[in-house]
């Protein structure tokens, strides 16, 4: 304990929170927000997904579902939404001609 104290003693900014990532500035007492090189910050969206032999592997969503969570527009929003119709006919289309099977195979 007293070697501690003696530490901090000689080299009291070891006792400052230090950044270990190096990403600039650190503020820890202030709401100053954090400034980047660019202008707007991108999310990341991608989930990560692990296989069933342990394989770690990425699932990125479709990119108007990215457009739209990135930049929450009227036009991204009616972007998604003709995407997400365009997606669910596609499903209905292809659930029609099972259905349509399943009956020819009933008989």
């Amino acid at each position: 304990m007293i070697l501690l104290f003696l530490c901090l003693l000689i080299h009291p900014g070891s006792a400052l929170a230090v950044n270990p990532f190096a990403l600039g500035k650190v503020n820890y007492f202030t709401d100053e927000k954090a400034t980047l090189n660019h202008e707007r910050q991108v999310f990341d969206w991608r989930e990560t997904v692990i296989g069933p032999q342990g394989q770690l592997t990425y699932y990125v969503p479709p990119e108007p579902v990215i457009h739209f969570l990135d930049d929450p527009t009227p036009e991204n929003a009616q972007l998604y939404l003709q995407w997400q119709n365009q997606r669910l006919d596609r499903i209905r289309r292809a659930g029609k001609v099972l259905e349509n099977l399943r009956i020819k195979s009933a008989y």
